[in-house]
């Protein structure tokens, strides 16, 4: 879902990174540290997917500014039949190609199920090609798996809730190593039991199952130019996805309730991210019910299985092994689809 806002951070000093954590190479896995001085950010825009069967059912906007004045908002382009097309009516780039790298914060990758098995297959796979219409190619292997990174030992309050400007630390310490730009994805794995909040005092906004008064989301992705150096970089949060309100179902998903949870919300995040990397790319611009969506929010679903609600997808092969995840938006199709040359679902 569509927002930005700009955020000015006080100037900081990040601590010098020692040589030994810049040898990790595409594939392998490093630590990393991460200093708890915050660092300088200019602006940072980001987009959030929303929890399920709530009142703040998916997709959600963390709302930090006013929608755009309805007269300034594109009408459907003709025929008019499609109002959920996404447009690029600036011609603003997506991302071509580019690495992921995961920042697992202090836990081990096998947290969050299997992260680098999905991110590579579904690299290889048909269903990346879907996003061939947006990027302009039909290139093989254009996203790729770069370095893992576990962030060891990093504070966590007493309240078990991190803010924006933790996310801002991890994301400067991973991109500080491997690089900036659209060529490379920083994404941030929160472990079980720790919280993330957006918005203001008054009103957070935040991944809090503990809390539902203030759960609003399950990710987010966006962009964030830090001061020096480092400049622009594209980054997810990845929360702890096996619960109530952000997980698929109990059973009978391709795998199991934890790696189908993790990788469905990755997965949404990775072609948002891919589509729409700063927010003025690839969304709903047309004043319609639609307006604000991206590729993934307009093909979420959910399922209610008792008292609980659960994303409900269907199974896809990804380079040969199953998932349950979500299809994505294609303009082809004018519906949700698993890949190019699949129907819609």
């Amino acid at each position: 879902m569509r927002v930005s806002t700009l955020l000015l951070v006080a100037p900081a000093v990040m601590a010098l990174l020692t040589a030994d954590f810049a040898r990790g190479q595409d594939n392998s896995t490093v630590s990393l540290q991460v200093s708890s001085a915050n660092v300088a950010v200019s602006s940072v825009a980001y987009r959030a997917l929303g929890v399920i069967g709530s009142k703040n059912a998916a997709p959600s906007t963390v709302q930090t500014s006013a929608e755009p004045d309805a007269h300034s908002i594109p009408s459907i382009s003709r025929p008019g039949f499609y109002p959920a097309d996404v447009s690029n009516p600036g011609h603003v780039p997506a991302v071509f190609t580019t690495k992921h790298h995961p920042i697992y914060v202090d836990n081990v990758p096998a947290h969050w199920g299997d992260v680098p098995g999905f991110l590579t297959n579904l690299g290889k796979s048909e269903f990346i090609h879907l996003l061939d219409q947006y990027i302009g190619s039909s290139a093989n292997n254009r996203y790729t798996l770069g370095t893992q990174f576990i962030a060891p030992n990093y504070p966590i309050p007493a309240n078990h809730t991190l803010l924006i400007q933790d996310i801002f630390n991890l994301v400067y310490a991973g991109a500080s190593l491997r690089g900036n730009g659209f060529g490379h994805i920083y994404h941030v794995f929160l472990p079980k039991g720790v919280d993330m909040c957006l918005g203001t005092a008054a009103n957070p906004q935040c991944y809090s199952p503990d809390n539902p008064n203030t759960f609003f989301f399950c990710a987010f992705h966006g962009s964030v130019t830090f001061g020096g150096s480092v400049g622009h970089v594209l980054f997810s949060v990845e929360p702890y996805q096996d619960v109530d309100g952000c997980s698929v179902p109990p059973h009978g998903t391709a795998n199991n309730q934890l790696i189908d949870s993790t990788d469905n919300v990755l997965s949404h995040e990775v072609f948002e991210a891919l589509s729409d990397p700063d927010g003025n790319s690839w969304w709903v611009q047309a004043f319609t019910f639609a307006f604000g969506n991206e590729i993934g929010d307009l093909c979420v679903r959910s399922v209610q299985i008792g008292n609980n609600f659960y994303w409900g997808f269907g199974q896809v092969d990804l380079n040969g092994h199953p998932y349950t995840i979500q299809p994505e938006y294609s303009n082809q199709f004018h519906g949700c689809a698993y890949g190019p040359a699949s129907p819609p679902e």
